[in-house]
């Protein structure tokens, strides 16, 4: 029978190459964890652009879909206009006419009210030179008087 003493350093050794496989096997399923958190991010982070991506999707075809419906909408009242009868259209370009013609009205009315405004306003003004060139000689009549009053005095 071997002793003991001798077989020591023999299972030391075993131990010891268990510890290393052991810790190297720990290391590596760290590593594959590590990795596969890295993925599972990535994969999250692209699941979100891609909803966000179909979010802006479905609102750009929402609004085309809105577009679509008022160009429809506006393609029928341009065929009921097409199909207005003659009578229709007549009444209708007269009440056109009258609209502009009630627009010039207004438009006319608009134009003599501000050439009256400009008027009244060159009237004030002439009215204010006037003024102002009456209060300038009354001033020179009183100053006159004062130095005539001055001049009897001296």
């Amino acid at each position: 029978m071997p002793r003991i003493s001798s077989i020591w350093p023999s299972l030391k050794l075993c131990e010891g190459k268990k510890k290393q496989e052991h810790e190297d096997r720990l290391k590596q399923m760290q590593e594959a964890m590590e990795r596969s958190q890295r993925d599972l991010l990535e994969a999250q982070e692209m699941i979100r652009r891609l909803e966000e991506q179909l979010m802006q999707l479905q609102a750009a075809k929402d609004e085309l879909q809105l577009h679509q419906k008022e160009l429809q909408g506006m393609l029928l009242r341009l065929e009921e206009a097409k199909h207005l009868e003659a009578t229709d259209k007549a009444k209708l370009e007269e009440e056109i006419m009258a609209k502009q013609m009630e627009v010039q009205r207004i438009q006319n009315e608009v134009n003599a009210k501000d050439e009256e405004t400009k008027r009244l306003q060159d009237e004030v003004e002439e009215a204010r030179r006037k003024r102002d060139l009456l209060e300038a000689q009354e001033m020179i009549r009183r100053l006159e008087e004062q130095l005539q009053a001055a001049k009897d005095e001296l």
